[in-house]
Formats: C-alpha cells, structure tokens, sequence
C-alpha cells in the first residue's frame, strides 16, 4: 500500500532560489508563530491543571525516580487512572521531562506543545508537491492558530498529540512511496525503506496512542488505499512494491507490538474505556450513533460553540476559526470538483468524514473535541485548500480582485483569529477556574505547611474531581513515599478516588460527625471547606476564585468542637471513610 500513493500527480514548480528561500523564511515564521502560541503562558492558560494531565504528569515522574506508576505497577503498558486505563506512549513521551524539569504544569504541558507545533511544518510538506507553496504555507498557517489543536496541545492530554501524528504519518508514507523517476528528485532506496519503516511505525503507535485512535486509523488508512486503489495493485505487482509495502507493514507491527501485548495479557485494562463509553449496547444505538456522528460535523459544533466541556472547548468559540466556515466548504468543492485528478483532495473529504466516527460510538451530549480529533488536520487543509480556490477564482477575473481577495482572506483570518486568540487567552482562564480546581494549589500549600501540627486534614470533595490525585501533584509528594504510605482508594460508580493519603482525608467536612465519636475530645482537626458549608471552628484563612468569590475556607477545631451523630455509614479500612 505504501507505494501506492506515489501515483499522485504532483505540480512540477522550478521555483527560483531567492523564491525559494523566502517560501522557507515564512514558513519558519509560521513556525516560530506556532511555538509562540502553544508556549507563552503555558502554566496558565488553560489555568491550573486537569485531573488527566495531573495523573500523566505523576505517573512520568514517579517512573523517572521509581519505576513504577502512582498505583505501582512497574512500567505498564496501560497506566490505571481513576478506575480507567491510559495508554502509555503519551505517558513516557513526559518521562524525560519530567526527569530534567521536576514535577510541574510547565514540564507537564511541554511535550504536548512541541509535539503540536511540529504539526505546521508536517501540514506545509503534505500540501506543497501538491498545491503549491502558497497553499503550504496557509495549511501550515492554519494548523498553527487553529482554536481545536491549539487548544489540545497546549494540555498534557494523549489526543493531542494525535494530529501530528497522522500528519507525520502520511508525510513520511507519501515520501517513501515517491517515484524513483519523479523529476523532482526521490530518495535513494534505503532511505525509502527507512521512511516507509518509520511511517507504518508512526501509524502503529498513533493506533493506540489514544483510545479513539483504534477505530480512526484503521478507517484513515482503509480510506487512502481506497483513493489510491488502482496504484496500490499496480505496485504490488512489482518486486520494489511488494517490498516497500512489507516493509511499511513491518513498521505498524513494530508501533502496534506493546497493544498486542497487553490486549494478550490484561484484556479488561485494553478495552476498559471503550466498554465504558460505547453506546451500541443501549436500546437507541444506531440513532445513538447516528445523531453523534453528525453532532461532531455540525456547524454549531466546528465553527460556532464547540465541545459542551469547558476543558475540552472554548466557550463561545467553534473547533475551528470562523472564517472557515467560508474556507472549507470552498476546499470540499473544490476536491470534489476534481476528485478525478486530484486524489489527495478526496482523500481529505474521507480523512474529515472518518473522524468523527470514533465519538459517534460513545456517549456524549455534543461534538466531543477528544474523541473526533483525527480528522481536525483534514478540515485545516481543506481550509487553505479553499482560501487558495476562493484567491484563484479572483485572479482569473483581474488582477485588481485577485489583489482584493488576498486582502479579504487575510482581514477575515486575522479577526476570526484575534477573536479566539482573546477569549483562550483572555477570558477563558478566569472562566474556567473553578472547572479546572485553581483554587487548590494555595490550599495545598498552605495544609502541606501545617499538615504535620495537625492529627488529621480534611480536604472538602465537594464540588470537586479526583482531588486525591491533584494534591499529590500539587504538594509534589515523593512517589515513593506515596506507594509507602497509608492510603485508601474508593470506587465511585465506574470511577475510582483516592479518599485518604496517611491523616489527609478527601471528604465533605460532615465526615467528621461520624468519626468525632472516635476521636480523642482534643484532637486537632485542620479542613479545607467550601463557604456554603458551615464547619464549627476558627478560620484560618480564605481562598477566592480569580474573580474574587470565595471558593475555599481554611479552619481549625477540636474533635470536641464537632457535633456528635450516629450513622450507619462503614468506615474504611486503615482510616475514616464513609460520606
């Protein structure tokens, strides 16, 4: 299959030198541009951190000193993670920065960042024999402010380095399979089978790098050999084909090698996830089905509001830009209009028609940004496929419109950019706060300083996620001293929670009517409690929203001070429990 996609007609451009070495100055910019968004203020935006990129973080960097993940497996293949199962390749790519940097948002974040920004010079090499070095640099210009993988890569979530990934992917497939007689030149054979080895090892990995990826590669790939299908069985034919395709094959076996181990060994922790989510089961599944797949192709959910989750999506904003509301339909035409001649621009359609596809086979009430993630690429491609039909049409009919086309896609780019660009880096910290816990790392500071004065800590789970785990990246607690300690974890429904780290306790304050009975009358109690509940001791100190509303108040009692009830709520073993 690898060398089928040779057969593409590529544009012969004698680009002259001095044109040359500008189109690679601007596309260094665009670059530059691209690190510069997912770079500058990356601990802050978006604020805090999420509970999943806490427990990736933690787990890299208890493997760095330990060896073995927060729940102590020794260098899994699936991390656990609140009763579910991550992949691992996301989780060791954060392992040698978290080694060189130490535990923080900061070296949580990075990788993903470089891994996304990686993805605007990959977009520039999959358009450029193709379209041009115009249409190149818009893709690459695109893939760097797009709202939907600027979002995702500046997070330590695994889907966020999917994009690059299948970018990468086919960059390198398409670059192995080039004709030896293209007159633009080609690889010498090794190289070829060094490309083609690394291409089929890239889409390997990528089919597990993240859960919906097992279902959007094998469609993506089945999607190009069905484009390509007349080259892929005249090269197969021949001895250099067969080998290129054996070879590529061997590199996907390669990426897919640690999958096929796990799925052999622990089969429950592979599909953990995916028997979660799936809607097939439910009695409605088809209309399930039906009605995700379209929600994630809708234009409410592409270009006007995007993912429901406020930390999955931008409020207010699209997936996408809005100017590409103009933009794709023009590329989706324009492939279309000479899908014949032009393979790679229905294989563009296919990519973005391919990827919800995952996110229509589970639950969710909207498009889910995560779960349709492979085909982001496909819809900024098409975007700059459009710009440069809707610029070209123009300059067919003069000179004068060309040159005013040009200005209107750059005034329309810029404001759709600049709109975005204010509400992530503007409003959306201050609104997403509470969503993503900011006002527990001052909380976990201050009872890490008093912790030891005290005979328990009762930190308030309510309105709160996983807050176990976020204190033990908060207070950067050793690994090995967590695995040593005294600890309980909880099941809640299909999730798990960490309740107790030694006399830390994760409850709602009212756990301690039930435990005060067994306390000593002058046990000194610190907690950490929401304003609207009311606790019976001295406060310490307040904790506010960056809005100014109070979130989070800080006191101190005796066991004495605590109303006394019954309850026939268990306790948990080794130490208080029970809601």
């Amino acid at each position: 299959m690898a060398e089928s996609v040779s057969d593409a007609r590529f544009p012969n451009e004698a680009a002259a030198p001095g044109r040359v070495r500008h189109a690679r100055a601007l596309l260094l910019g665009i670059v530059i541009l691209a690190a510069f968004l997912r770079l500058w203020r990356l601990d802050s935006v978006p604020p805090a951190i999420n509970q999943d990129e806490a427990v990736h973080a933690y787990d890299a960097w208890s493997l760095a000193k330990t060896g073995r993940d927060h729940d102590g497996a020794s260098w899994p293949i699936f991390f656990k993670a609140f009763g579910d199962y991550h992949p691992a390749p996301f989780v060791y790519l954060l392992v040698p920065f978290q080694a060189l940097m130490g535990l923080g948002v900061w070296s949580a974040r990075l990788p993903g960042a470089l891994v996304g920004t990686a993805a605007a010079p990959l977009a520039y090499l999959l358009l450029r024999r193709r379209y041009g070095e115009r249409a190149a640099l818009i893709a690459a210009l695109f893939m760097a402010i797009s709202p939907w993988q600027l979002h995702i890569s500046r997070m330590a979530f695994e889907a966020g380095a999917c994009p690059t990934l299948i970018l990468g992917g086919l960059a390198t497939l398409y670059a192995a399979a080039r004709r030896r007689d293209d007159a633009t030149g080609s690889a010498s054979e090794p190289v070829r089978l060094m490309l083609a080895v690394l291409s089929g090892a890239v889409f390997g990995l990528t089919a597990w790098t993240y859960h919906a990826m097992r279902v959007f590669v094998p469609l993506f790939l089945l999607g190009l050999a069905l484009v390509h299908r007349q080259a892929v069985l005249r090269r197969i034919q021949t001895p250099e084909g067969r080998m290129l395709s054996a070879v590529w094959l061997g590199g996907a076996l390669i990426g897919l090698a640690p999958f096929f181990a796990a799925w052999a060994i622990a089969p429950a922790q592979v599909w953990a996830r995916a028997s979660a989510v799936s809607v097939l089961e439910s009695p409605e599944g088809v209309s399930d089905v039906l009605r995700n797949y379209f929600e994630n192709l809708s234009p409410l959910f592409l270009f006007l509001q995007g993912d429901d989750s406020i930390v999955q999506s931008v409020p207010g904003c699209g997936q996408l830009l809005l100017s590409a509301m103009l933009f794709v339909p023009l590329g989706v035409w324009r492939a279309l209009r000479s899908w014949r001649t032009d393979p790679f621009g229905l294989l563009l359609i296919i990519w973005a028609l391919a990827g919800p596809v995952p996110a229509a086979l589970a639950e969710w009430p909207s498009g889910h940004s995560l779960r349709s993630i492979g085909g982001a690429p496909a819809f900024e491609l098409l975007s700059a496929l459009g710009l440069i039909t809707l610029v070209s049409a123009a300059a067919a009919r003069s000179r004068r419109a060309a040159r005013g086309s040009i200005v209107f896609c750059a005034i329309v780019v810029t404001l759709s950019s600049g709109i975005f660009l204010r509400r992530f880096f503007v409003d959306y910290p201050v609104r997403a706060a509470a969503v993503f816990q900011s006002e527990w790392p001052p909380v976990f500071a201050e009872v890490a300083a008093r912790r030891k004065d005290y005979d328990i800590v009762v930190l308030s789970t309510v309105n709160t996620n996983q807050l176990g785990l976020l204190y033990l990246f908060w207070t950067k607690m050793d690994p090995a001293a967590y695995l040593a300690s005294d600890h309980d974890i909880e099941p809640a429904g299909t999730i798990e929670r960490i309740i107790r780290i030694d006399n830390v306790v994760f409850r709602p304050s009212v756990v301690l009517e039930i435990m005060a009975p067994r306390m000593p009358p002058d046990y000194r109690i610190l907690v950490a409690e929401r304003p609207e509940v009311a606790v019976p001791g001295t406060i310490l100190r307040e904790f506010n929203f960056p809005n100014g509303e109070k979130a989070v108040i800080l006191y101190e009692l005796r066991a004495e001070d605590i109303p006394i009830v019954t309850s026939p709520d268990p306790v948990a073993p080794g130490g208080p429990g029970g809601d």
